[in-house]
């Protein structure tokens, strides 16, 4: 399990797209069966992304790959999928007004899960997405798996 510590520190702009709720804060995370240095990479790009363009993240958003390697062609956030559901949602108030934070997943989408999320949304994909959960080891980053949509 790779995960981010300090994004959550500040609330995401959510200036300009993609757009999220201000009042929440995300930390993000990703498995992976085995070492993965380039996790922690996307991690760390991911986790700057709202600050260094002034958007905001949320569950259920996706992001494309300009130029994609590997077996992903975007990414989506998404509920830790190998977590029990009290495990996201934690409300801090550093003093100036209460917020939360939650856990976002990234999960690694083919081509055709990509398209379907830009077609049919987020939610759409993440419905689908349920299907191969068990086939898919929680998702882990490093792992090829069955397409939810061709499933």
């Amino acid at each position: 399990t790779y995960a981010t510590n300090g994004m959550s520190e500040r609330r995401m702009p959510c200036e300009t797209e993609p757009h999220g709720d201000p009042r929440i804060r995300l930390e993000l995370m990703a498995y992976s069966k085995s070492r993965a240095s380039w996790i922690v990479d996307l991690l760390s790009e991911l986790a700057s992304y709202p600050f260094q363009y002034r958007g905001g993240f949320a569950i259920g958003h996706t992001i494309p790959i300009e130029t994609p390697t590997g077996a992903w062609r975007g990414f989506m956030f998404m509920a830790p999928a190998n977590e029990a559901p009290e495990f996201n949602r934690i409300s801090v108030d550093a003093g100036i007004c209460p917020d939360d934070i939650y856990m976002a997943q990234i999960v690694g989408l083919d081509s055709s899960e990509l398209t379907f999320a830009i077609d049919q949304g987020g939610p759409a994909l993440m419905a689908s997405l349920g299907k191969v959960r068990e086939q898919s080891f929680g998702f882990a980053l490093d792992v090829k798996r069955i397409s939810a949509i061709k499933a």
